[in-house]
């Protein structure tokens, strides 16, 4: 295959293939791309600094996932008050750290 051949990338070992890859983990020009296309199409190359990208779509599926915004916006609020209260901790830390003075006798 030409991928093994004349490409510089990982996949090149695997015939250039990569696998399943979540929509969310591309780039919007890639995933833009990806969208158009249907199952067995080919795109055009698509230049990068370092060379072409040729891009094949194998097969597509869609992935359901539910979502508990409940939990999700708990877990947000939680994450914040922790990173806020650590922040707190460290600029209070400082100020005592600064502000004491160790007298050996």
């Amino acid at each position: 295959a030409a991928s093994s051949r004349y490409s510089i990338a990982s996949s090149a070992n695997n015939s250039g293939e990569i696998g399943w890859i979540k929509e969310t983990l591309l780039s919007l020009e890639i995933s833009r791309i990806l969208g158009k296309m249907k199952k067995h199409d080919i795109s055009k190359p698509i230049e990068y600094p370092n060379g072409y990208l040729i891009l094949k779509i194998n097969d597509k599926k869609e992935m359901k996932k539910t979502f508990n915004i409940d939990k999700l916006l708990e877990d947000a609020i939680i994450y914040e008050k922790n990173k806020q209260l650590s922040q707190f901790s460290l600029l209070l830390y400082k100020k005592l750290k600064n502000n004491i003075t160790i007298n050996e006798y």
